[in-house]
């Protein structure tokens, strides 16, 4: 049956392309949950910012499904798609504590901050996600040097800190896997409204371990 058959994908990273906008804005526009902001704008930062960040494409015919890339938030605090990103973290969060700290973040009054974009399909294996961080990682390095080289007066790419917004959704636990869980512990779960019978899960398993 055609049905059961295994698809064998491979995938390759590139650098961005003035080509990828209108995929970079596709999957950029839901970032902010249905929020509507400038996504024109960041989508064209991020595709001027070329050397930084990879796309995924798949062997052979290049099907763009996904991307991963860093922008820095302080320099770039101006901008328009900037604002509207910080406005939204600052209004999901639940106490005060967390808006103090996150809103001395935003403001660059921790340092320099790069907040991490990572979008792709479903399918694409999580797999690929150390390659594509390691490769991240090189290549803002590689700018920071090319800038200490340059002698200029600020640094871009100096990083003090790297934001991610991660994509998160709850499932309840099974009464085997709450079973298993006990066994493991050695304890019992006496009540189906425990907080542990909720399992908290990432879009991009990757985040949980950052």
């Amino acid at each position: 049956d055609d049905m059961d058959k295994e698809i064998q994908l491979d995938f390759e990273f590139f650098q961005f392309q003035q080509e990828d906008y209108h995929n970079v804005k596709g999957m950029l526009r839901n970032y902010l949950d249905g929020a509507t902001f400038e996504v024109e704008e960041l989508s064209d930062e991020l595709i001027e910012q070329f050397y930084i960040g990879s796309t995924i494409k798949i062997e052979g015919n290049e099907q763009f499904v996904g991307f991963l890339s860093a922008f820095n938030i302080i320099k770039h605090a101006e901008k328009a798609c900037i604002k509207s990103l910080k406005s939204h973290f600052m209004a999901q969060l639940r106490s005060a504590t967390e808006g103090e700290s996150l809103q001395q973040l935003l403001n660059g009054g921790k340092g320099s901050v790069a907040l991490i974009f990572s979008e792709r399909i479903e399918s694409v294996p999580v797999q690929l996600a150390p390659h594509l961080y390691m490769q991240l990682g090189n290549e803002i390095e590689k700018a920071l040097q090319t800038e200490k080289d340059d002698k200029l007066a600020t640094f871009e790419y100096n990083f003090d800190y790297f934001l991610i917004k991660s994509r998160i959704f709850y499932l309840k636990k099974t009464k085997q896997a709450k079973k298993l869980k006990a066994d493991d512990t050695e304890m019992a779960v006496e009540s189906d409204e425990d907080e542990d019978d909720i399992e908290r899960c990432y879009y991009n398993p990757e985040e949980e371990l950052m």
